[in-house]
């Protein structure tokens, strides 16, 4: 089973030219999700036509505006018992959509966590983590994939970041990307944002020029041996064309059919 996750920025319904590059790298992909992706629900003659005309079906979409939000997409007879998932007053704290594999115990989580909040009991960071509490089951194989918007590396999101991150290790859930290569969350090199397509982006503000270095904010968190592979173009030579398309890269993860399987 593999699924691909990427933050589009900006849309991709019609965008033909973003949805047959997706294809051609997350090749037999079965499931699709998209974080800044318009409503399929809006009825449009050319809507998702790329993604219809090779056998996709719309899943799920959440979102506060038509054009922005977080989408799901399967090939047919996969996906049962899929749901819009909140936490208490999550105004401004991102989307999350829960789904269940047909015959198996996999279960995925879709993560667009998007707004940063100035009062830190209302952090969004915590928000993610109140969405990990609530669809965690021991029995099951959870799967939380998409753009987090949290990063070890960035000042700002301390002490919050490392508190979600605590808590996915505490209950026996890794990011793959790092136990896939022996790595500390947070001392990653591969990166899945680059502001603007650039790295780094110079900001000229009011206080001055700075600098936003790219960051890894997007991640597949599943308990160990759940993932067989998981790739992101983040190499220099690949991530080029990409970052003219989103300022993110994609996520495809291939899961292991032994673990798929109902007992």
């Amino acid at each position: 089973m593999r699924i691909a996750f990427w933050n589009v920025r900006n849309g991709i319904a019609n965008n033909k030219d973003k949805i047959e590059k997706l294809l051609a790298y997350a090749e037999e992909s079965q499931i699709l999700i998209f974080a800044e992706c318009e409503d399929y629900h809006i009825p449009s003659k050319y809507k998702y036509k790329s993604l219809l005309d090779v056998g996709y079906e719309p899943v799920a979409w959440t979102g506060d505006y038509i054009h922005k939000g977080l989408g799901v997409f399967a090939k047919p007879g996969l996906v049962e018992a899929c749901s819009i998932r909140t936490s208490d007053d999550t105004k401004d704290a991102g989307y999350f959509i829960a789904f269940s594999l047909i015959g198996s115990k996999q279960d995925v989580i879709a993560v667009w966590s998007k707004t940063e909040t100035p009062h830190s009991e209302k952090h969004y960071c915590h928000y993610v983590k109140a969405i990990l509490e609530q669809n965690y089951d021991a029995q099951r194989y959870p799967l939380f994939i998409g753009d987090f918007n949290m990063s070890l590396q960035y000042s700002k999101q301390l002490p919050y970041a490392p508190q979600v991150f605590e808590a996915f290790t505490k209950v026996g859930l890794e990011s793959n990307y790092h136990a896939s290569r022996n790595i500390a969350l947070g001392e990653e090199t591969g990166y899945t944002f680059f502001m603007y397509g650039k790295d780094p982006c110079k900001i000229h503000g009011k206080y001055g020029e700075y600098e936003i270095p790219p960051l890894m904010l997007d991640y597949a968190f599943s308990k160990p041996g759940n993932i067989g592979s998981m790739n992101i173009p983040c190499e220099p030579n690949e991530r080029k064309e990409w970052l003219q398309r989103s300022d993110h890269l994609p996520l495809v993860v291939d899961l292991i059919d032994s673990l798929e399987k109902e007992s």
